[in-house]
């Protein structure tokens, strides 16, 4: 049996620390060989693929060699491996960055790439890992789908598989349209499930359909566009300037909002004025959503919906938040909040009967 590529990193000669070459030869003895050798001593009467009552095939016997010869080969080979796996990363990173998830997620992928190959053949070995990597991810997502379709999904089991399957999605990254139709289908899909009636009579949680948007207590300093699906909401808010998420106005930096209210919006979201607007500004637009579980009949009178959305509203507008040079973000002396509030409450009544997500932008 040929080992040079059934065990990784192996190439040709080998070399010992002072420098010298060897070549290596495993033999294999055993009394299970001896009792299933022919008469002529030429071949095994052992099955080829499979075991069979009890007794190891000669893919099974196989493998167990490689991997003994493959431990006791390791102080040798393991210096090939390490140059080989600088060089992979040196390329992955200069001349084909389409290559990084095999490095984060498959490292243990490359050891089947041959040491000291030319940069055409690497590129060529390391597409079948690419090709080999996408369609484990696709069949993943194929059967997030599926279980989503059944009668009952288990959505805490499907939300599990759905949160490890868009980490290896998002790695691979969804400049692919094939790609990026199936991630969001399956986000949507997850969804649209978690905002059916359960069998309590009651919908889920609103934190469901908010982590599925954004990570809760999170702002954009520390989730890169990868976590979030704003996408559900509005495209464009993926070109905003700065986003916080179930964050209080106080707690947020101050050379982003220096205000000192203690209100926390679901999500708060400051537009670039380049994407908006040609002139000057702090912000083009400020963005706040809201998001309630429907059907809830317990808000009190002066603890609604849209009073809640108001409140944000009024500490923006009110001049208490500030922008990072200490401008104020909105002036009184443009916005006439009473005007506003009757427009707004309009606006917020007709969503709130019909969704539960609430979207003020001014």
């Amino acid at each position: 049996e040929s080992i040079e590529k059934k065990i990784p990193n192996l190439s040709g000669r080998l070399k010992y620390a002072d420098g010298g070459e060897f070549m290596y030869a495993g033999y294999v003895s055993s009394p299970y060989l001896d009792s299933h050798v022919d008469n002529e001593r030429t071949r095994f009467s052992i099955d080829e693929q499979d075991d069979i009552l009890g007794e190891p095939g000669w893919k099974t016997i196989t493998q167990s060699v490689m991997a003994q010869a493959s431990k006791f080969l390791e102080p040798y080979t393991g210096p090939i491996k390490d140059i080989k796996e600088a060089y992979i990363k040196q390329y992955v990173y200069e001349k084909a960055p389409q290559y990084r998830p095999l490095i984060s997620k498959k490292p243990r992928a490359l050891d089947a790439i041959p040491p000291e190959l030319p940069d055409d053949k690497l590129e060529l070995e390391l597409y079948k890992l690419q090709q080999t990597y996408e369609a484990e991810i696709r069949e993943t997502g194929r059967s997030i789908v599926d279980s989503l379709n059944e009668e009952k999904p288990d959505m805490k089991s499907v939300r599990i598989k759905y949160e490890k399957f868009l980490e290896d999605w998002n790695a691979v990254g969804v400049s692919n349209l094939a790609r990026h139709v199936v991630h969001r289908r399956a986000t949507l899909e997850f969804l649209r499930n978690a905002r059916k009636l359960k069998e309590t009579g009651k919908y889920e949680l609103e934190e469901v359909l908010h982590e599925t948007i954004c990570p809760l207590r999170k702002s954009s300093d520390e989730l890169t566009a990868d976590k979030m699906n704003l996408w559900i909401i509005d495209e464009k808010l993926a070109f905003h300037e700065y986003l916080a998420s179930d964050i209080p106005f106080s707690e947020l930096k101050k050379d982003i909002v220096d205000s000192s209210s203690k209100d926390r919006p679901d999500l708060l979201i400051f537009n670039r004025p380049a994407a908006f607007v040609a002139e000057k500004a702090p912000f083009s637009s400020v963005v706040l959503v809201e998001f309630k579980r429907p059907a809830r009949d317990d808000y009190k009178s002066d603890n609604n919906p849209i009073d809640q959305v108001l409140g944000y509203v009024r500490t923006i507008v009110s001049g208490q938040a500030k922008e990072r040079r200490q401008r104020v973000i909105c002036s009184k002396l443009y916005v006439s909040y009473s005007a506003y509030q009757v427009y707004l409450h309009r606006c917020l009544e007709s969503i709130v009967r019909e969704n539960n997500i609430i979207i003020t932008l001014f």
